[in-house]
């Protein structure tokens, strides 16, 4: 199909001395790009005043050229945001080379107001069929954010465990198209991505330097014991808090019962 806007066979990986990157260079480099995104929405969430509060989906059920997609969803986006509407947007393509669209909404509107804030912002039905769906965030926000992304994430699928439960689902969009893979509406971000990244990188750099700390794997598995908890969530809290007068001592307490 001439105006197939998904690769129907992406690569895997591509050859090179840097780590691939972007959402249409390979697999690895979009799963890499989804992994980097979600930790920026988590850290985000952190910051803001208002939670995020709704999660809303929009389907356009017919094929629109490359320019096309781009111009209407442009016009959307400026409408939503005069509406007050703050949001990270994600596109992905669908098997029948239509659009579809994903929202985290922040918690600063009812439903009803961006119910109708979507249905003025998105072009007449008699002239682009499509259909929207609206609900609220809850407990399964973790997994959502990366369903959205369609991140490299495990899971279980019809009662199996799978490494990659979105893999399915994943579609790379072609190369050199004229709109972008994700965006936002409004304010959505408290901080630069690039700021937000980097507080990630130096956690996770403080959390490795922490579990280094001779006798650290030590108490890790007895914390497991006493708690239950799972490993690596007690290795997290424990690398990040290894400076810890308090983590010192019951170091010390485990090597010299």
């Amino acid at each position: 199909m001439e105006d197939q806007i998904y690769q129907i066979d992406p690569v895997l990986k591509t050859p090179s001395t840097w780590r691939n990157k972007s959402w249409t260079e390979s697999i690895d480099g979009y799963q890499r790009e989804a992994q980097q995104l979600a930790r920026c929405v988590e850290l985000n969430r952190f910051y803001l005043e208002n939670d995020y509060k709704w999660e809303a989906t929009i389907n356009v059920e017919v094929v629109l050229s490359p320019a096309g997609i781009k111009s209407v969803w442009e016009k959307v986006c400026r409408k939503l945001k005069a509406h007050g509407v703050r949001a990270l947007w994600v596109r992905e393509p669908s098997k029948k080379n239509h659009c579809n669209y994903h929202l985290l909404v922040q918690d600063n509107i009812s439903e009803k107001e961006l119910a109708a804030a979507i249905e003025k912002a998105m072009p007449d039905r008699s002239d682009i069929p499509w259909h929207k769906h609206i609900d609220k965030i809850n407990s399964t926000y973790y997994h959502y954010v990366r369903y959205i992304l369609k991140a490299k994430v495990k899971g279980y699928l019809k009662g199996k465990a799978v490494e990659d439960k979105w893999e399915y689902k994943r579609l790379l969009f072609k190369k050199n198209l004229s709109f972008k893979k994700v965006g936002k509406i409004g304010k959505f971000w408290v901080k630069p991505k690039k700021v937000l990244w980097q507080e990630v990188v130096d956690l996770e750099k403080r959390i490795g330097k922490g579990l280094e700390q001779p006798g650290m794997e030590e108490l890790v598995v007895h914390v497991a014991e006493l708690t239950g908890e799972p490993i690596k969530v007690i290795e997290r809290t424990l690398g990040y808090y290894s400076n810890e007068s308090t983590i010192k001592e019951w170091i010390e307490t485990i090597a010299c019962p």
